[in-house]
Parts: structure tokens; C-alpha cells; sequence
């Protein structure tokens, strides 16, 4: 998932405005805040994308140009807030039980 400037799917934009609101806790769904997603920033990828192309190939090579550790959903969202947002709130998981 690319994620940065000109990002159309607003992939973060409802956390975030809760993070601008000071809401205190945001509440995720369990599933969804224990998923690992590899993502990267829009310049960062370019970079690598760049980087790929640029590289003379003499074999067939597979470029993995995502993060080297994939944060889960929960911490990604929580780092968002602490670096950009400033806010010091806490992202919970919602367990169902059925």
C-alpha cells in the first residue's frame, strides 16, 4: 500500500481527523488492527521504483521496495499520530465475541 501526497484513497483520513478532533481513544476492529500490510510512502517508492530501473539487471531480479518490518495496522496508525499529529491518545482493539 503507497500511502503520502496525492493519496486518493484517503487510506488514513479517518483516524486522522479523530487524532485532529483529540479524541482519546480510536477503536479498531480486532482483525483489522492485528493486519500487517507492507506500505510505503509515495517519494520512497518512487525512489526505489527509480532505483529498480536504473540498476543494470543481469539476472531476473524480484525488488521488494516496501518496508523492511511491516508494522501492524494498530501501530502504524498509533506512530501516525505520535510523528505527525502530535497526539497521545490510544488506538484500543475491539474484540467480538460471539
Amino acid at each position: 500500500m503507497v500511502y503520502g501526497t496525492f493519496n486518493y484513497h484517503h487510506r488514513a483520513l479517518e483516524y486522522i481527523q479523530r487524532m485532529k478532533d483529540n479524541r482519546p481513544v480510536i477503536i479498531l476492529d480486532e482483525g483489522y488492527g492485528n493486519w500487517k500490510w507492507t506500505k510505503g510512502y509515495v517519494e520512497n517508492i518512487a525512489a526505489g521504483i527509480v532505483k529498480a530501473v536504473e540498476t543494470p539487471l543481469r539476472d531476473s531480479k524480484i525488488y521488494n521496495i516496501g518496508k523492511t518490518e511491516t508494522p501492524t495496522n494498530k501501530k502504524w496508525i498509533e506512530d501516525i499520530g505520535k510523528v505527525y499529529y502530535g497526539w497521545h491518545g490510544q488506538v484500543s482493539k475491539l474484540t467480538k465475541n460471539f
